[in-house]
């Protein structure tokens, strides 16, 4: 309650609000499936009269594939119906999205993706006519270099070139518009040490400048001639803005310009924004599914501003005026035309990120994608990682698995010393030894979290698939799942087969090679073969490297018993050292999974790094890697980085 203005939730057994009484006497209500997703959401007027209705329909693995509003409360929109089907390729990338108006099809926009999830082009249609055909360039860190925008009849219209500093922010954007006589506006942009946006400076040379705390927080803005504006938090979320007119503010002795009041979010802030408040004077939100601001209103219930979006975040639907910053995901909208996600900045018009992921490869080998190009049913609440607002409950199942594989890794280490004491047992010549302990009683080598290896049930199949799609955070390396494949325990729900690695994780000596040739299929997946070789993807990247006088972006593609995987990293040479800096392996298919438990001996999965090191008459490599778990609560714990050096004349 704030300046009695009460709000109430209500809740069923599940813990989900299905209520929610705002302080203007609107109620809103909620509808969930049998699974957890919300399906629907109305909202009533003091009078509790009808007046909007979202709803949301799903796949079978939590997809939006359609959104409907209907505006029964707002003049301009009366009882307007706009239905937003959403079609997707075979990895979940949004191919296209179709609106409705009363039944007719009034726009329809079109995507299509590189092998790197960059936005290749897209095709906009307004009532069947092609009215925007955009392509795109990418260079080979995934950064847009270049677009180039058509009106449907083959002739440029406008077109862009982006320049980047050396830790990969934008520095600038050039966009001609091909006139008779063609004209060029550019923007330029600078960093703080913490790749975090300082200013922005635009064509007409006024400057947006930019300050942060020391949590990253943007404590002041000052946008051209405006006056600065400063901001107060609780925890990481504005909670009130002041305009600084005098050459100092003291905001425990000023009265805000704006406040902003807020309840349980879907994290970062996302659809927690309850109400704003300016002068006494109240505007009520109402937001969608995946946190948009949909719509405001005043004290007595009546609309004061509504608007629909589109998948990446822009309003082609508008009405009324709304003073307040939050739009898309509930993120503050500058007029510069960047979305402001927290840790990074996010172009509205392209849909990219300004800057590197500061997470690493949490979301996948493209540091520039956003939400790995499924906006409808995903959200990043940070800028570091992509969400899912439907999936609450399998978020619950995951974590308690997380906790599982955190249980096994040290269960693993424990297994490691038994082995060791009783080292005649296990043959530790061949790839492929179980990582593990010995049943004492029948002198059997169990897996590693001491389970009998048995058929993996199609439950199991379809929970691996969904952990790698959704946690690809696990950088690092993989487990070599054999033929039978996985573990049975409670009819299916249990933890992966062990690791096998290429030979114990102790002692030391030259680890053997994971694989050899340029096989054309791995576990019948084919394998591209025209990325397969380490030595060549090394050797472009330390040539690179070395030209650019920075790190450069490594991928190449190998083959394992589970399937091929992407491997990825950043290459330097410094001090006679190979640096792999956050590396990470991904699945490409099969049953490769990552593991935290293992990362610790990642160095034995890459033993041609080392090769080709040496070739290149280097002294050793150094590899860095992110290691994620979960403790024994079943949350998430604290990431922790790996910086492991390997002299190559140890013995």
């Amino acid at each position: 309650m704030e300046g009695g203005r009460t709000t109430t939730w209500h809740y069923d057994l599940a813990g989900r609000a299905i209520a929610l009484s705002l302080g203007n006497g609107q109620q809103q209500d909620n509808h969930y499936d049998a699974v957890g997703k919300l399906t629907a959401r109305h909202l009533f007027n003091p009078n509790q009269t009808l007046i909007a209705i979202f709803q949301w329909q799903h796949d079978a693995v939590g997809n939006v594939t359609q959104q409907t509003e209907r505006w029964l409360g707002d003049t301009t929109r009366n009882n307007a119906l706009r239905t937003t089907t959403m079609a997707y390729d075979d990895v979940y990338r949004l191919l296209g999205e179709t609106v409705t108006q009363s039944g007719e099809i009034t726009k329809e926009t079109l995507y299509t993706y590189d092998d790197a999830s960059n936005r290749a082009s897209k095709v906009e249609k307004e009532n069947t006519v092609v009215v925007k055909d955009t392509s795109y360039t990418y260079n080979t860190a995934n950064q847009l270099i270049a677009w180039s925008e058509e009106n449907g009849t083959e002739v440029v219209q406008r077109s862009a070139v982006m320049t980047y500093d050396t830790r990969g922010n934008r520095a600038s954007t050039a966009i001609t518009t091909h006139d008779e006589e063609p004209t060029t506006a550019t923007t330029t942009y600078t960093w703080t040490p913490q790749n975090m946006l300082s200013s922005v400076t635009l064509p007409d040379t006024s400057v947006h400048s930019y300050a942060y705390d020391y949590r990253v927080r943007r404590i002041t803005r000052t946008e051209g001639s405006a006056n600065p504006v400063a901001m107060t938090f609780s925890g990481g979320l504005s909670v009130a803005e002041f305009e600084v007119t005098d050459s100092q503010l003291n905001t425990l002795n000023s009265q805000p310009s704006v406040e902003y009041q807020r309840g349980p979010d879907m994290g970062g802030g996302v659809g927690g924004l309850l109400y704003s408040l300016r002068s006494g004077s109240a505007k009520f939100n109402l937001s969608n599914g995946r946190g948009d601001v949909v719509a405001q209103s005043d004290s007595t219930g009546a609309f004061t501003w509504t608007a629909s979006y589109d998948a990446y975040g822009k309003r082609p639907v508008e009405t009324g005026s709304n003073l307040d910053r939050q739009r898309a995901n509930t993120k503050e909208e500058d007029p510069t035309g960047l979305n402001n996600e927290g840790w990074r900045m996010r172009e509205l018009d392209t849909n990219v990120w300004m800057s590197r992921d500061p997470a690493g490869f949490v979301d996948g080998p493209n540091l520039y994608a956003y939400v790995r190009q499924n906006p409808w049913s995903k959200f990043d609440p940070n800028g570091l990682s992509g969400v899912d607002p439907v999936r609450e409950i399998s978020d619950g199942m995951r974590r308690a698995f997380d906790w599982v594989l955190d249980l096994g890794g040290e269960m693993a280490d424990t297994g490691v010393k038994s082995v060791k004491d009783i080292y005649k047992l296990v043959d530790t010549r061949q790839p492929g030894t179980v990582v593990g302990d010995i049943n004492k009683a029948g002198d059997e080598v169990l897996d590693w979290a001491g389970i009998k290896p048995g058929p993996i049930s199609e439950e199991r199949r379809v929970q691996r698939e969904e952990l790698r799609k959704d946690h690809p955070r696990f950088a690092g390396t993989l487990d070599l799942i054999d033929s039978t494949g996985g573990v049975g325990l409670g009819g299916g729900i249990g933890v992966p087969t062990p690791p096998r690695l290429p030979k114990l994780p102790f002692g030391k000596g030259t680890p053997k090679a994971t694989s050899t040739g340029a096989p054309t299929e791995s576990a019948g997946v084919p394998v591209d073969t025209s990325i397969y070789s380490v030595e060549t993807a090394l050797s472009e990247a330390m040539a690179s490297s070395k030209a650019a006088g920075q790190p450069t972006f490594m991928y190449y593609q190998q083959a394992t018993k589970a399937g091929p995987v992407d491997v990825t990293g950043w290459i330097s040479v410094k001090d006679g050292l190979l640096v792999v800096d956050n590396i990470g392996v991904l699945p490409v298919s099969g049953e490769a999974i990552l593991r935290g438990s293992v990362l610790k001996e990642m160095w034995q999965m890459h033993s041609s790094f080392m090769k080709a090191a040496k070739g290149s008459g280097l002294k050793g490599i150094r590899m860095t890697y992110e290691r994620i778990g979960a403790d024994r609560n079943g949350s998430t714990a604290k990431p922790k980085i790996v910086d492991k050096t390997i002299m190559f004349d140890e013995k």
